[in-house]
């Protein structure tokens, strides 16, 4: 098997700018799903201070029982997933673009290869 993009001998491999294009098409709909889960749906799941009561927060409720703190563990680990999933999301956003310039690269191989085979051919249109 190669690699080689000129090689027209059957041993290569063929690439499909339209699917290229339709995989793009797909992770940029995955990069916004998971874009609308980071910012929108994981934002409303946000604890306010005294959700959980004064044993969800750090402060003292009587001497020597301090609360847990679960309110602030909650919402960090909420923040932590959205700063996460935002990365992914920017991720997913550059692999389809990666894949919309490989499209774009295998047409324009063939578009040349269509024109080199006309001028074999003699020209025809």
């Amino acid at each position: 098997m190669t690699f080689d993009p000129h090689d027209i001998t059957g041993r290569g491999y063929r690439v499909y700018p339209e699917s290229l294009r339709k995989a793009a098409d797909d992770v940029t709909t995955a990069a916004e799903l998971v874009t609308t889960f980071a910012q929108q749906d994981l934002a409303g799941t946000l604890l306010g201070e005294f959700d959980l009561g004064l044993p969800g927060t750090l402060t003292t409720i009587m001497p020597n029982r301090n609360g847990a703190g679960t309110v602030e563990q909650y919402n960090r680990a909420i923040e932590t997933i959205r700063g996460i999933s935002s990365k992914n999301a920017e991720t997913l956003h550059q692999l389809a673009h990666a894949l919309q310039t490989a499209a774009s690269y295998y047409e324009q191989q063939d578009a040349a290869e269509y024109e080199r085979l006309k001028k074999l051919e003699g020209g025809l249109p």
